[in-house]
């Protein structure tokens, strides 16, 4: 399988996203902002795009799921 999947840890700014098939996105709205262009442009090309706990601008979430421990 990890012939398959890349997980890159590294600033934003240097992360290629023209071979991506799926991103998962953690980052605070500020940080999410200086992506955005680059995430709708992986987006309009069918990536599939996750994020934790912020949402990205101009984006509606075609899905939200929500996790909870009961203690």
């Amino acid at each position: 399988m990890s012939e398959k999947i890349s997980i890159q840890h590294n600033s934003v700014e240097n992360i290629d996203f023209a071979a991506a098939t799926a991103i998962f996105v953690y980052l605070v709205p500020e940080g999410m902002r200086t992506i955005v262009d680059r995430l709708m442009e992986a987006y309009n090309k069918n990536v599939r795009i996750v994020s934790y706990i912020f949402s990205i601008p101009g984006l509606v979430p075609v899905e939200v799921s929500r996790m909870f421990n009961s203690l």
